[in-house]
């Protein structure tokens, strides 16, 4: 499944006990892709610097380069 995840639902799910943090977890476990531009995928790295804990932006920051890696690999292009 592909979606879109609005930077707001982004960053409250990433405290373990949020209601949101399955969303986080199965972006995680990959059960869905997540589509995102490039201008979104710079606006959750500001967004997150600037509100959330030290280290959060970079595992976020990660997972995403990680993932688009992932399924260009898989001949799907995502971020452009």
């Amino acid at each position: 499944m592909n979606i879109v995840i609005d930077t707001n639902i982004l960053l409250v799910s990433i405290p373990a006990h949020s209601k949101y943090r399955p969303v986080l977890n199965a972006f995680s476990n990959r059960k869905y892709t997540l589509i995102i531009t490039t201008a979104i995928y710079f606006e959750y790295i500001e967004i997150l610097e600037n509100l959330s804990a030290k280290g959060v932006a970079k595992y976020i920051e990660d997972a995403l380069v990680l993932q688009e890696m992932f399924y260009r690999l898989k001949c799907i292009i995502i971020g452009i």
